[in-house]
């Protein structure tokens, strides 16, 4: 956005200062609705069943969507390293996901439709561990802020309208969805922005980016905003290449499947540390399949000593026959087919499962509870099915309002009746405060729950296995021949996949228990809040000896660039 040596602008300078999400006027914007909440998905799903060539059995969003498969693309591609190849030489030639990858979802099943017609299902992504953070709130805004002109965003700001005696005028802003479907299932995303230049129907995704200052000690920064910047291209730190790295590693591939269910052309990502942008970066959808499934043994291999001959004028064929392509290599159309082929196949699997579900629970709803478990030749996903009652069901859709509720009792004790309500930042700060709270009271929901649908839980474990030209492959991340993608090739790439329905109790409970333990607001994910004596600068944060040593070195580069904007070095 701007050059850190020269200040010249790249952009327009209205959009390096990020207003504050206490100053935006969140009524403004719709929020997020729920497929179970959405009466024109349902009215879609209706339309589409009256005739039985198209009829559909689920229904979902694709932030809903997501949390499942990226259990399906581990399985799938064998906990597959990302494609590095694009990094200096400062980060690793491959690497594993972001440990956060692996953690379970948690999705609620609801049956949809009348009596008089079939019964079809509403998937949504279950939020009774989620929390009110300042990046969650900042998205709206910014995806606002990017995309509205200067004045007409003024118009969404309280400060705008602070001076005046008339109340601010209503401004409503409309959502935009692509419908898609695959096989039964009934897909909606919501559409950011289109540009004529880009190829179809030139539509992308917009995802706001936080730096990885606050990614990692994010309920610190929710006390303490980070002033970390990023001032450089390449480097370990404070540069464009460390945070898509660690976007490469964690949320890459959700974006990445948002993008596919969308039919979108790709993601264009703006990076900022709440109170300013740094820049952005387009990513087309082919860009990021090859970052995804783009590593392979034989690439890593790829210049040294040992390579075959053969195997080296195989790649300098491939790059000379690939000249009708606008893929910078074979192997880069390769990575975007395998990522297609990916997807299908995962939908394919998650629909047989809740079909095989649907048998059990015959119309009622229930939970999934998805995680991939990786050990060695024997990996797998397992899912834990709980059969929601009446009690259950009012359980997990009341657990928000018992956050509200302890979130209040802080409230209460700070702010007279009379008072203004609490900001999104002090309820957000609340929050942050009462963690173990909230942990507390989710661990007896889910016991609770347990216990009232023990009799009808059940635990599914999912396998498979890739043949190649109806041969098994035994590599360590399967793949087919680059041939596979040329025109009138004989080449086949199949998986076979088993679904086992685990039996022993005993087995389905330590499971469980240990799946609720690792969610998000459950987990070792939550930073120790500093402890400091009253009056210590806010620059020497990072001497907190809680933290730990990832924390503290980024909360030193904070305090660097603090010391480079008072003396206004460059």
């Amino acid at each position: 956005l701007q050059d850190p040596r020269t200040k010249r602008f790249n952009f327009d300078p209205h959009l390096l200062n990020i207003p504050s999400i206490d100053d935006f006027r969140f009524d403004t914007v719709p929020g997020f609705i729920p497929s179970g909440k959405d009466e024109t998905l349902a009215d879609i799903a209706t339309e589409l069943n009256t005739t039985k060539a198209n009829s559909v059995k689920y229904y979902s969003s694709t932030s809903s969507m997501t949390s499942v498969l990226k259990h399906f693309h581990t399985l799938l591609s064998k906990s597959k390293h990302i494609n590095t190849s694009q990094f200096s030489k400062a980060f690793p030639e491959s690497a594993s996901v972001a440990p956060s990858m692996n953690l379970p979802s948690s999705s609620i099943v609801s049956p949809r439709g009348t009596s008089s017609s079939e019964i079809f299902y509403s998937i949504d992504s279950d939020k009774t561990g989620d929390m009110e953070l300042v990046l969650s709130l900042l998205g709206h805004e910014l995806e606002l802020f990017f995309t509205t002109p200067p004045d007409e965003f003024k118009q969404h700001l309280h400060s705008t309208f602070s001076n005046s005696s008339e109340p601010p005028p209503d401004v409503n802003v409309a959502s935009c969805y692509n419908y898609a479907k695959i096989s039964k299932f009934l897909m909606r995303s919501q559409l950011d922005a289109r540009h004529p230049d880009l190829p179809n129907k030139g539509t992308f995704d917009i995802k706001t980016r936080a730096v990885a200052a606050i990614r990692y000690d994010i309920h610190h920064t929710h006390f303490h905003p980070t002033d970390y910047s990023i001032v450089r291209t390449h480097g370990l730190f404070e540069s464009f290449e460390r945070e898509m790295f660690d976007c490469a590693r964690s949320t890459l591939l959700k974006y990445q499947l948002q993008a596919r269910i969308g039919n979108m052309d790709g993601i264009f990502i703006a990076l900022h540390n709440v109170k300013k942008v740094f820049g952005f970066y387009y990513l087309s959808l082919d860009e990021i399949d090859h970052i995804i499934q783009g590593y392979s043994e034989s690439m890593a291999e790829l210049g040294k000593e040992y390579k075959s001959v053969d195997k080296c004028l195989e790649e300098l064929d491939n790059i000379v026959d690939d000249f009708g392509s606008h893929y910078q290599t074979k192997r880069e159309h390769l990575s975007v087919y395998m990522a297609d082929f990916e997807f299908k196949s995962s939908m394919k699997i998650w629909e047989d499962l809740l079909d095989h579900i649907d048998t059990l629970v015959k119309g009622r709803p229930f939970r999934l509870i998805t995680r991939y478990e990786g050990k060695h030749l024997d990996d797998h996903i397992e899912v834990i099915v709980n059969v929601l009652d009446d009690e259950s069901l009012k359980l997990l859709t009341n657990t928000t309002d018992k956050v509200d509720e302890i979130v209040k009792e802080n409230e209460l004790s700070l702010k007279d009746d009379h008072e203004l309500l609490l900001t999104p930042t002090d309820r957000i700060q609340h929050s942050s405060k009462n963690l173990h709270k909230l942990s507390r009271n989710l661990w007896e929901v889910n016991n609770k729950i347990f216990q009232s649908t023990k009799n009808e839980t059940y635990l599914f474990a999912i396998t498979a296995d890739h043949y190649i030209n109806g041969k098994k492959s035994t590599t360590s991340h399967p793949e087919p021949p680059t041939s596979i993608i040329d025109p009138g090739t004989k080449d086949r790439w199949e998986i076979k996949y088993s679904l086992k329905q685990v039996t022993d109790m005993g087995y389905i409970k330590r499971r469980y228990k240990k799946f609720i333990k690792s969610l998000r607001c459950l987990g070792g994910e939550i930073s120790v809040l500093p402890k400091f004596e009253d009056g210590e600068a806010e620059s020497r944060l990072y001497l907190d000896t809680t933290a730990n040593i990832k924390q503290r070195i980024l909360r030193a580069y904070s305090a660097k660039n603090q010391k480079r904007e008072l003396t206004n070095f460059n």
